[in-house]
């Protein structure tokens, strides 16, 4: 087993020192992009403007009467709003800073997970210029805030499960909680983890898993974070659900056109017929989405049966989607954008796949059920780098990590295991 040395000067003071020098960095690049790259006051588009409506419910004293977006980001920017008034440009500052958390913790992850300062260190300068984490700064979306999250919960993880404290794994649920209201893809994660460490943990590494009175205060902790949400829910509907009306929907887009020549490529159709505008009177959201899962799933498993190799290929192209490098995967055009990527993604993806975590399951096994369940729970679905990018400072870290054991090898000293 290699062990990659901390720096000897390396103290408590230091990491805090260069973690704030990492922010500023990241804060920096951050800032000037949106300044001058896509013009941090230009109006909402697409996705924004839910989340800009929710913050403008909430500063009115409400939360809307919907339940389409999970509401986190929206709650993110509210109080920027109530300071400074609700604008494009006051809603995406608020991304920036956000966004430039990501590098200091990355730095504090790796560190954690490698025992290597300098392991850490590379890998949170990486983030600060890995191009999707600057250019998503410049959106009010969810992936800003997911990926700090992604990050903090393995650091909370890993806190909790070394030092068998009931805070560290309450702390771990309240951040898997808050992960779940910013993307409702992940409501399934804790349960993954419990899952997995319920049927392999005799062989999982001390130090990977949790006591059984820990995983109760994470669940615990996980269903008091969404018991807002929750309740909020139960108010529009009579229903308690942890959540939104839109699952439906993305999954009918996803699946209900097989013909339609972006479904084909692994995206989606917005057919008229997903309006159900004949049934009279109106349904609300969430009968509306019920109805459209019930057609989605009815759709797929026409699919299945009857045109397994075209529904294989659409499968296989969701999953070439997830992983590519082009920003845009669905441009049949080459650009400048996609070149870069290449630069960066490319490293990325060779060192995760030299890197301990990926083979070294039972001792890292959090950081590859993390990446894993992000995968696989968007297959049903279209997909894009987009989906990915809440996991990529995960992949950024381990390559990094990778990359470090492979040079430390060549040297013949001790590195990582």
């Amino acid at each position: 087993m290699l062990e990659l040395q901390q720096h000897k000067d390396w103290t408590a003071n230091t990491a805090v020192q260069v973690a704030f020098g990492l922010f500023l960095i990241s804060l920096m690049i951050r800032a000037l992009f949106g300044i001058y790259g896509l013009e941090i006051d230009r109006p909402f588009t697409g996705d924004e403007g839910g989340f800009h409506w929710r913050a403008v419910k909430i500063l009115e004293g409400g939360f809307g009467q919907r339940a389409h977006r999970a509401p986190l980001t929206a709650i993110a920017i509210t109080p920027a709003y109530w300071i400074f008034g609700p604008s494009p440009e006051v809603g995406r500052w608020v991304m920036v800073l956000i966004s430039s958390l990501g590098a200091p913790l990355v730095f504090r992850l790796g560190t954690v997970i490698s025992g290597s300062a300098i392991v850490g260190l590379i890998g949170g300068l990486y983030w600060a210029v890995y191009p999707p984490s600057v250019f998503y700064t410049s959106l009010v979306y969810t992936e800003n805030l997911s990926a700090v999250l992604v990050v903090l919960s393995m650091i909370s993880y890993f806190w909790s499960a070394r030092s068998g404290k009931a805070t560290a794994a309450m702390l771990t649920g309240v951040i898997w909680g808050c992960l779940a209201l910013n993307r409702m893809t992940y409501l399934l994660l804790p349960f993954a983890f419990v899952a997995f460490s319920t049927i392999f943990g005799s062989t999982l590494q001390s130090g990977t898993r949790l006591r059984v009175i820990q995983w109760a205060l994470v669940v615990v902790m996980f269903f008091a974070t969404l018991a807002p949400w929750v309740l909020h829910t139960y108010s529009l509907y009579g229903v308690f659900m942890p959540h939104n009306t839109r699952g439906g929907w993305t999954l009918l887009i996803s699946n209900g056109n097989l013909d339609a020549p972006m479904v084909k490529k692994g995206g989606y159709s917005r057919d008229q017929e997903y309006n159900f505008s004949d049934i009279q009177p109106k349904p609300n959201n969430l009968v509306l989405d019920n109805l459209r899962r019930q057609m989605a799933i009815e759709r797929i498993t026409d699919h299945i049966q009857n045109r397994p190799h075209d529904y294989l290929m659409v499968m296989k192209n969701r999953v070439k989607n997830f992983w590519s490098w082009r920003p845009d995967p669905y441009d049949d055009k080459w650009t400048r954008n996609d070149w870069i990527m290449l630069f960066f993604w490319g490293p990325v993806l060779v060192g995760a796949f030299l890197s301990p975590a990926l083979w070294q399951w039972r001792r890292f096994w959090p950081i590859t059920i993390t990446v894993a369940y992000s995968f696989f729970i968007v297959l049903p679905f279209w997909s894009t780098p987009r989906f990915r990018y809440p996991v990529d400072p995960l992949l950024v870290m381990i390559a990094v990590w990778g990359f470090a054991c492979i040079l430390q090898r060549s040297k013949n000293k001790p590195g990582l295991d």
